[in-house]
């Protein structure tokens, strides 16, 4: 698996491009802003974004997905109890950083916990990790011993 972690947004939230090395299909997990460094990483490696995943649904994990979803016409998914986060995405990032992001995300389907997300070898388990927001979820990808924790662990 290749494995790219881009630091975005103001918060600087860890946004992973995973790939396979194999058929070129991707997946980013937590697009939280600058879809353009996303994309670039997306390029520079030669991948096609297939799937993307949020861990939960606060808005700085958020930001860029639109944009990814337009440029690139994947899918986005998370867990349903996050839904009614997705709907605060404008509000809250007006209230923390002071603009108007625009329309959120399109959500195309829920995460299941223990459902398995593929993309060519790229295999992640979902588990249901809530805490840090009612649908936080942690990727588990068995093969490579990583999890995914978005903020349920702080790096």
């Amino acid at each position: 698996m290749l494995i790219e972690r881009v630091p975005v947004g103001a918060l600087q939230v860890n946004c992973y491009v995973l790939g396979c090395k194999m058929t070129r299909q991707a997946i980013v997990i937590d697009p939280g802003d600058e879809a353009g460094a996303i994309l670039v990483a997306l390029d520079h490696h030669k991948l096609t974004l297939t799937r993307i995943l949020a861990t939960h649904a606060h808005f700085d994990h958020l930001l860029a997905c639109r944009m990814l979803q337009e440029r690139t016409g994947a899918p986005f998914y998370l867990h349903p109890a996050d839904r009614p986060l997705v709907a605060t995405l404008r509000r809250t990032c007006m209230a923390w950083l002071g603009y108007d992001p625009g329309s959120p995300p399109d959500i195309t389907g829920d995460m299941a916990p223990n459902e398995t997300i593929q993309a060519g070898d790229v295999a992640l388990e979902v588990r249901h990790t809530p805490g840090h927001s009612p649908g936080s979820v942690t990727f588990v990808a068995h093969a490579e011993r990583l999890a995914f924790t978005g903020d349920t662990l702080f790096a």
